[in-house]
């Protein structure tokens, strides 16, 4: 009986400041991840929609502008978008500046 009363006793766990440390890494690592996949899939869905905007307005899209679309990076598809509306062909939009 007193050795089973020992036994459901829980003792407070110390965690050494190496598992604190450990710790706090993996969730900083989990957040800067999700912020990573986020910004991704938000740059992924900005360039399909600008790719459909492109090609209604001038056809079909060259595999080289659509190359760049897919590996672009918020800002350069925020760039893009904005030309869309003023560009008077796809090397307008995708000019460099």
């Amino acid at each position: 009986m007193a050795f089973s009363k020992h036994l459901k006793q829980t003792e407070p766990t110390i965690m050494s400041t190496l598992e604190k440390a450990q710790r706090e890494s993996h969730a900083r690592g989990r957040a800067e991840g999700q912020a990573a996949a986020q910004a991704a899939a938000q740059a992924a869905g900005q360039a399909h929609t600008l790719g459909r905007l492109l090609t209604k307005r001038f056809g079909p899209m060259p595999a080289e502008f659509a190359a760049r679309m897919q590996a672009a990076s918020l800002p350069d598809l925020d760039i893009w978008t904005d030309r869309l509306l003023d560009a008077k062909s796809l090397s307008d939009v995708f000019a460099t500046t």
